[in-house]
C-alpha cells in the first residue's frame, strides 16, 4: 500500500512538473510565468489577451452590467466590493430584492469563465441567452440556468433537499451534473461554460459535469417534463445576455471573462 501511494504521489508530481516550461534547474521560466499567471484577480493573462478574451468585471465597477429589463444597474443589493461582484442577503427567504443582472452585451457562441463563492444556504445561478420578452417577468422564464448552490447546507437552512437536477453544476431542472464537484461555503469554485452551436459544456472545478446538445428531441422532451413547460419561449433563443441571479442569499462572483467564438 505504501508503494502504491508513493507511485501515485510521484505520478502527480510528474504531471505537474510537465505542465510548465522549465529550465535546467527545474525552475519555471519568467516568460512562462508571465504568460500563464493571473497577476491579480479580475485581470487577463497574456495568453488570454492574445486569444481575444475580454473581462466582464474589472473588480472595481459594474460597467458592462445592468438590471434585467432596466437601463440602469440596481441601486441596491448588487455591489462591486473587495474585488467581487456580489449580491446582499435580502432577509426575505429566497426572494431577492435587487433583481437579476445581465451583461449589456449579447452573445451567440462563447466561452465563459468565472469563479463563484456561496453563503450558507445560498442559491443563485448563471443564466445563458437571457432575452427581455415583455411576456415574461423573470430571466429564467426563457434562459437556461447553470445552478449555483450550497450543496452542503442548503437543506439545513431551507428544510428542503434539492433534487439532483437542482444541485451545483446542473442545467437547472433539465440535466443532472455528471459528478459533484462544488466546494463548501467559503471556497471559491471555478466554472467554465462553453456554448457553441447549441453544444453546451460546463466544467466545475476543472471537471466536465454537463455536456448537452440543446434543441434536440431529447432536450425538448426534458423541457416538456420540467417546470419550464409553461413558458413557450423557454430556451429557444440562439443569442442573448449572460445573467447572474439574485435569489435572496449572498453570493460572490469574480474573474468573469468571456471569449466570443
Amino acid at each position: 500500500m505504501i508503494r502504491i501511494a508513493f507511485l501515485q504521489i510521484l505520478l502527480v508530481t510528474l504531471v505537474c512538473s510537465c505542465s510548465n516550461s522549465t529550465n535546467s534547474q527545474g525552475e519555471i521560466s519568467v516568460n512562462d510565468q508571465m504568460n500563464n499567471t493571473r497577476l491579480a484577480p479580475n485581470t487577463l493573462t497574456e495568453i488570454e489577451k492574445d486569444e481575444g478574451w475580454q473581462l466582464l468585471f474589472d473588480g472595481k465597477t459594474t460597467d458592462g452590467w445592468r438590471g434585467f429589463k432596466s437601463d440602469q444597474f440596481p441601486e441596491k443589493g448588487w455591489h462591486a466590493t473587495d474585488g467581487t461582484l456580489m449580491i446582499e442577503y435580502s432577509g426575505t427567504g429566497e426572494k431577492g430584492f435587487a433583481g437579476d443582472i445581465i451583461t449589456k452585451q449579447q452573445f451567440t457562441d462563447f466561452d465563459l469563465k468565472l469563479e463563484w463563492k456561496i453563503s450558507k444556504g445560498g442559491n443563485s445561478g448563471i443564466l445563458l441567452y437571457v432575452t427581455e420578452n415583455d411576456d415574461y417577468e423573470a430571466t429564467w422564464h426563457t434562459a437556461h440556468e447553470i445552478q449555483v448552490l450550497d450543496d452542503f447546507g442548503y437543506d439545513d437552512v431551507h428544510d428542503y433537499v434539492p433534487t439532483l437536477r437542482q444541485v451545483s453544476g446542473a442545467l437547472y431542472d433539465l440535466y443532472t451534473p455528471a459528478s459533484a464537484e462544488a466546494g463548501p461555503v467559503g471556497k471559491w469554485n471555478k466554472a467554465r461554460i462553453r456554448l457553441e452551436e447549441g453544444h453546451l459544456q460546463h466544467w466545475l472545478n476543472d471537471s466536465l459535469v454537463t455536456d448537452v446538445q440543446l434543441w434536440t428531441d431529447e432536450w425538448e422532451s426534458r423541457v416538456a417534463k420540467s417546470k419550464f413547460n409553461v413558458y413557450p419561449d423557454f430556451g429557444i433563443a440562439r443569442k442573448g445576455h449572460i445573467g447572474l441571479q439574485d435569489h435572496g442569499q449572498q453570493v460572490w462572483y469574480r474573474n468573469i471573462r468571456v471569449l466570443e467564438l
